[in-house]
């Protein structure tokens, strides 16, 4: 079983992200340097929920 406070995260960026699927998807035709924005966004997020203090 997963930590329960990451798992609940990546649950809520899920369902936060996933309704834009509905209307946009990445490809690999985009732009390295988009793909990498997209990661930092999503590993910063991330960072911020689960650091304290």
């Amino acid at each position: 079983m997963g930590e329960p406070v990451a798992d609940a995260v990546v649950i809520a960026m899920s369902m936060a992200w996933s309704p834009v699927s509905n209307v946009y998807a990445a490809t690999a035709e985009e732009p390295p340097e988009v793909h990498e924005r997209r990661r930092a966004l999503l590993r910063e997020s991330v960072r911020r929920a689960v650091t304290t203090g």
